[in-house]
């Protein structure tokens, strides 16, 4: 991952957590101030209701904590209906803006929920009501305009987002300056594990190279031996390491990616040739589908080394006598490719497949002691892939093992 992903990676967490809490408290202030203004609604409409469905002229401060200018101010209708719920009186001098035709409406909706309280929109008005069911069976319906309160509380909701999501705005900015010099000591630490592995790879070379000479200069002697065939082989093994070490620390050190638009099946057709002749030796054989003028924004030379490693890993991982496949495909719309390398893999079933694109992580012990390789391939197909925005994929399905790379 370069410094500017990382960078990127750390602002939008940060960004995102702070969203999160932000949403969570405005959200929590505003439910509280909305659901404050329909309680202090019901509280006088509950009163108006209790004193027979006219505001009395006189608050009685035993009954409520309402102010003595509440009868001056609260604007309200009232709907009194019999034991069945059939309307008998409407009284809507104490508000204009609804008529007499409105109420009624407004009752016969509010009398056929089985809720005493809530809120019901008439119009233009937010009303909350109240209803209450007198001894003689006979009901009392209350509406009390609350449109004015509803319309701050609303306005109090959209100033406190907008405000919320000019702070997230201008956090993101000071955050991604300041991202930087947070991050340096990450950076540092990765700077340095990339220069230490080119410097031990450098280093390892010439000690590799000296006992490879040396070997052979043994064999010329004395003839060869089991032990100089193994030292050889060791050799082997540990300069295919180093090389690969060498060439995951350069992807890692390149910063800027160029896209181009890379011709895959030309790409997919020269790895198929190049790897029949080996996949035959082992006694293996290729099957190969590979669709005409796939292509993808990737590089040559990246694509060219993902085949390659999803083939040799396929090479080395077949079972004997079984077959590989590989598959060449447009993406959807005919933009993008779609490559998937299969093998016939028995040992397959309850491997943790998401964790075979770990570094230097093996299946199984046992199996790999017959195989090449230090399980650094995928890593870099990995790492190869998140540069060009794609993604790869590894599933196990009826002893068949498949690689699924997409790329855009």
């Amino acid at each position: 991952m370069s410094v500017r992903e990382l960078q990127k990676q750390f602002m939008m967490t940060a960004t995102a957590a702070i969203l999160i809490v932000m949403t969570v408290i405005l959200g929590a202030l505003n439910l509280y101030n909305y659901s404050r203004t329909f309680l202090a609604g019901y509280r006088v409409a509950d009163y108006i209701a209790r004193s027979g469905g006219i505001m009395p002229s006189v608050v009685d401060e035993d009954q409520t904590d309402l102010a003595p200018e509440a009868p001056y101010s609260v604007r309200y209708f009232t709907v009194w209906a019999d034991e069945e719920g059939q309307i008998t009186a409407v009284n809507t001098d104490r508000i204009r803006s609804i008529t007499k035709e409105e109420a009624r409406e407004a009752a016969s909706a509010v009398t056929r929920i089985p809720r005493s309280h809530g809120s019901i929109r008439v119009g233009r008005n937010t009303l909350a009501y109240s209803v209450l069911q007198r001894d003689d069976g006979t009901f009392i319906a209350v509406f009390l305009d609350c449109t004015s309160e509803a319309r701050a509380a609303f306005l109090i909701m959209n100033r406190s987002c907008l405000l919320g999501f000019l702070f997230a705005v201008f956090f993101a900015v000071i955050l991604w300056f300041l991202s930087r010099w947070a991050l340096q000591p990450v950076v540092r630490n990765m700077d340095t594990q990339r220069q230490f592995i080119t410097n031990a790879s450098h280093e390892l070379k010439t000690p590799l190279t000296i006992i490879n000479a040396n070997t052979e200069v043994l064999e010329m002697m004395y003839g060869e031996s089991e032990w100089t065939g193994s030292i050889i082989h060791q050799v082997e093994r540990m300069t295919n390491l180093v090389n690969s070490m060498t060439s995951l620390a350069k992807i890692q050190e390149r910063n800027e990616v160029v896209l181009t638009e890379v011709d895959v099946t030309g790409l997919a057709r020269e790895a198929s040739k190049a790897f029949r002749p080996v996949i035959e030796q082992k006694y293996r054989s290729l099957m190969v589908n590979i669709d005409e003028k796939v292509t993808a924004r990737a590089e040559t030379d990246g694509v060219r080394e993902l085949f390659n490693i999803l083939l040799d890993n396929a090479v080395k991982y077949c079972d004997e006598k079984g077959t590989i496949t590989m598959t060449v495909a447009h993406r959807a719309r005919d933009r993008g490719a779609k490559i998937t390398v299969s093998n016939m893999y028995a040992q397959g079933k309850g491997v943790d497949y998401s964790r075979l694109f770990d570094r230097f992580y093996r299946v199984d012990t046992s199996h790999s002691s017959r195989t090449q390789g230090f399980g650094i391939g995928l890593s870099m197909a990995q790492e190869l892939t998140e540069r060009y925005k794609g993604r790869i994929a590894a599933t196990w399905k009826d002893g068949v093992i498949s690689f699924t790379l997409t790329l855009p």
